[in-house]
C-alpha cells in the first residue's frame, strides 16, 4: 500500500507527526520498534486545498493484532493550522469514534516552528463516520483488524519538537511586543530542544486478586519510567475500569465489578501493556439450586402440587406442597421433609430434599345384623376396600331354615349365600330363620 505525498509537505509532515507524538515514546527515526510505540501508517495530500492527512497507529502495526490500540488522525491546513483528532478508530472495540479534537497553530519564529493550542474540545457528536473508499476506511478494515497488514508501514524521518500551549491572550501580548510581527505569530518562550525517547518497561501490583460474589472494587498500581504512556483494557463486560484507562508514568488504576448472579465462580483479566492482572470472583451462594423430589406410595391414587411449581429451587425458597387424592382414594399422610396427615405441608429448601405422600384406596364397612336361630358368616362388621368382592353365607340352626335375606333392608329372597360385587359403599346384611 503506497501513500502519495508532495515534496513540499515533507517538513510539514515531520512537524505534524511530531506535534501529535509529543509525549509518545519511541517515535524518533524512520520506523518505530517500541512495544508501546506508534507507526505512521498513512499520509495523503490534496494539493488543491493544501490539506494533508496523517494517520498514526497506537500500538505497532508490525506487532500482533492485540497490540494495536487506536488510530489517530492529524490534518494539516495550508493556513498554518493543525487539527488533531484523537482516537478516530478504537481497534479493540472496532468502533469508529472521535474522542478529542485539538486545534494548534504553527508559528515560524527564528527559523524554528512553534505550536500554540488554539482550541481543545470534545465533539458534540462523538460518533465519526468513516466514508467508504477512503484511507481511513482502508486502515479501519486492513490495519486494525487484519493480520496480513504487518509490514506496510510508511517510513518517515522525524524529530521531536516540544509543544508550546500558548493561550490567545499570550499570543496577542507577545505579538505586540515584537516590532514587525503580526498578531498571528507567537514568539517562543522556550528554545527548540531534542528529547530522547524513554525506554519503557512496565510492571503492575498486585498480579491477581479474588473477590466475593457481591459487587466490589479494587486498585492496580502501575510502575514505569517518566513520560511512558500505558493503556488498560479488560476482557469481561462485568469489569469496569473506573479511572481513565489511559495514563503515563507511575499511576493507579481503579476498577469495580458487578455482582455475580450465578452460583458458579468466574474469572477475568485487566491488561496493562502486556502485564496481566487476574480477577477471580466467587459464585453467589444464594443462587445455588437444590432438587425437591416428591414420591407417592400406597394402593391409592393422587397427585402432589408444589407452589412455586418445579423441582429445582434456589437455596432458602419456601415451597408449599398439597396432596390431592383421586375420587376413590384417600390421603394417608407424609414422610420425609413433611410429616402428619394434613393435606398441606410447607417446607424451606436449604439442601436436596425428599418428600413422600401416601395414598390409599377408600374403605367401606359391611355390617351384619344379629339373627336368632342362625348365623351369618363372616360375622360383621367386615372392612372392604374400594372395588372389593365379598361373599356372606347363612347357617341356620338344626331344625331351622332361611326364610329371607335383606340387603340394606331390601329383600333378596331365600338364599343361603350373598355376594357383594365391586363394593363402592357401606352395606348392611340381615337374615331371618324359621322352623322347618
Amino acid at each position: 500500500m503506497k501513500f502519495p505525498m508532495h515534496r513540499c509537505y515533507a517538513s510539514l509532515l515531520t512537524a505534524v507527526a511530531t506535534l501529535t507524538l509529543i509525549s509518545i515514546p519511541g517515535f524518533v527515526g524512520a520506523q518505530i520498534s517500541s512495544a508501546a510505540g506508534w507507526d505512521l501508517v498513512g499520509a495523503v495530500e490534496s494539493p488543491e486545498s493544501g490539506r494533508i492527512e496523517v494517520y498514526l497507529m497506537g500500538g505497532l502495526v508490525r506487532g500482533s493484532l492485540a497490540s494495536r490500540e487506536f488510530l489517530e488522525k492529524v490534518v494539516w491546513q495550508k493556513d498554518g493550522k493543525t487539527i488533531t483528532a484523537k482516537n478516530v478508530v478504537d481497534c479493540h472495540s472496532k468502533v469508529r469514534k472521535l474522542v478529542l479534537l485539538n486545534e494548534y497553530k504553527r508559528h515560524h519564529v527564528d527559523g524554528s516552528d512553534r505550536y500554540s493550542l488554539v482550541r481543545s474540545q470534545e465533539p458534540k457528536d462523538p460518533a465519526m463516520k468513516v466514508e467508504p473508499d477512503t484511507l481511513a476506511e482502508m486502515i479501519y478494515n486492513e490495519v486494525c483488524f487484519s493480520p496480513r497488514f504487518n509490514s506496510n508501514v510508511v517510513s518517515v524521518d522525524t524529530r521531536v519538537v516540544r509543544e508550546q500551549p500558548y493561550q490567545k491572550e499570550h499570543e496577542q501580548q507577545s505579538a505586540s511586543a515584537v516590532p514587525g510581527r503580526g498578531a498571528d505569530v507567537t514568539p517562543p518562550s522556550e528554545e527548540v530542544s531534542e528529547k530522547p525517547s524513554p525506554s519503557c518497561t512496565y510492571s503492575i501490583s498486585p498480579g491477581s486478586q479474588s473477590f466475593s460474589s457481591s459487587g466490589e472494587s479494587g486498585t492496580i498500581s502501575v510502575s514505569t519510567q517518566n513520560n511512558c504512556q500505558w493503556i488498560a483494557s479488560t476482557n469481561a463486560a462485568w469489569v469496569f475500569i473506573d479511572s481513565m484507562n489511559k495514563g503515563s508514568d507511575n499511576n493507579t488504576i481503579r476498577f469495580s465489578l458487578s455482582a455475580n448472579p450465578s452460583a458458579e465462580s468466574r474469572t477475568a483479566q485487566i491488561t496493562v501493556e502486556g502485564q496481566v492482572f487476574s480477577i477471580t470472583q466467587g459464585g453467589n451462594p444464594e443462587s445455588v439450586e437444590y432438587t425437591l423430589t416428591v414420591r407417592k406410595t400406597g394402593n391409592g391414587r393422587g397427585t402432589v402440587t408444589t407452589n412455586p411449581a418445579g423441582i429445582l429451587f434456589r437455596k432458602g425458597t419456601s415451597v408449599i406442597l398439597k396432596a390431592l387424592p383421586s375420587a376413590h382414594s384417600a390421603f394417608s399422610g407424609w414422610s420425609g421433609a413433611c410429616s402428619g396427615t394434613a393435606q398441606t405441608c410447607s417446607i424451606k429448601v436449604i439442601s436436596a430434599t425428599s418428600v413422600t405422600a401416601f395414598f390409599s384406596l377408600r374403605t367401606f364397612t359391611i355390617s351384619v345384623s344379629p339373627s336368632s336361630n342362625g348365623t351369618i358368616y363372616p360375622p360383621g362388621p367386615v372392612r372392604a376396600v374400594y372395588g372389593d368382592e365379598l361373599t356372606f353365607r347363612m347357617f341356620p340352626l338344626p331344625g331351622y331354615r332361611v326364610s329371607d335375606v335383606l340387603i340394606d333392608r331390601a329383600s333378596v329372597g331365600v338364599v343361603n349365600s350373598y355376594r357383594f360385587k365391586s363394593i363402592v359403599a357401606d352395606h348392611v346384611i340381615q337374615a331371618t330363620f324359621v322352623k322347618e
